[in-house]
């Protein structure tokens, strides 16, 4: 049975709404493992099964396949479908090699008794990023981290409908999930220097040798593209990532510009 809690926010405590609401639902469930979903989301059969399958062998915080869930054909929803693609199957990728990289909140499931011993929100802090920062504070105590597998995509959420949406909730993304210090930060501050570089070469700022490397670079960032979403079973066209990628080195300009001149990200009508 579905039951209802009233969760009033705390201004005293340091967690957002979010996380408050949260922690009212989790300290209420009486189950060993909680899962996390969101109302508007599209959940398929395997869903629950396959976190549960990965929790079970030994994962305690399990992460799943989110997807856009495709219903026009707008450059909006395609450049988001694509920019989720990209972030699952690079978490996928640091999955795999031991590290703690990403996830989506509205697909996870963890055990309730190591959320417990680590101390949950209260103890992880404020967040604008609660899921990804819960994933790592998982991590960072030893417990075990781990993709759902197969990592293919069972829930699907539905893009943002305005551009203005799209660039708060990925500057948010950056803002929260980039922090200094972690692997994350260093991979994304790779690939924006990259992408630097490769936009320069190309408008000849560099010798031939530099350009020459940027270009291959991004040959290569292409291709690990492709195998990462052949790996996850992605449900987008593999053939259209170079495309994808441009619009990835004009990202990496505008939330580089916008997260020098900014400390707040506008999201859900306030400052973060």
């Amino acid at each position: 049975p579905i039951r209802l809690f009233d969760s009033n926010f705390n201004s005293q405590i340091d967690l957002t709404p979010k996380q408050q609401a949260l922690e009212t639902g989790i300290a209420a469930a009486s189950g060993d493992f909680i899962a996390f979903t969101d109302a508007d989301m599209v959940l398929f059969p395997p869903w629950l099964s396959t976190l549960m399958q990965t929790a079970t062998n030994g994962a305690d915080f399990v992460f799943g396949h989110t997807a856009i869930r495709r219903t026009n054909s707008s450059l909006l929803e395609w450049l988001q479908a694509y920019q989720l693609e990209s972030l699952m199957s690079s978490a996928f990728s640091f999955s795999r090699a031991g590290f703690a990289g990403s996830c989506m909140g509205n697909n996870i499931l963890f055990s309730k008794k190591a959320y417990s011993a680590i101390g949950g929100h209260k103890a992880l802090g404020r967040s604008i990023v609660e899921d990804c920062d819960l994933l790592r504070f998982f991590a960072k105590k030893k417990y075990c981290v781990a993709a759902a597998e197969p990592f293919f995509p069972t829930a699907e959420t539905f893009a943002c409908n305005t551009y203005g949406a799209y660039y708060h909730q990925a500057l948010r993304w950056a803002r929260g999930g980039f922090k200094p210090g972690t692997r994350l930060f260093f991979a994304g501050l790779l690939l924006g220097l990259q992408n630097v570089v490769f936009t320069l070469a190309l408008a000849g700022c560099f010798n031939n040798a530099v350009a020459l490397m940027s270009i291959v670079n991004s040959v290569f960032i292409i291709v690990f593209m492709g195998i990462g979403f052949y790996k996850t079973r992605s449900k987008v066209a593999i053939q259209y990532i170079p495309l994808f990628y441009a619009f990835v080195v004009l990202q990496t300009w505008i939330m580089g510009v916008a997260l020098l001149l900014s400390r707040k990200v506008n999201w859900k009508n306030r400052k973060v």
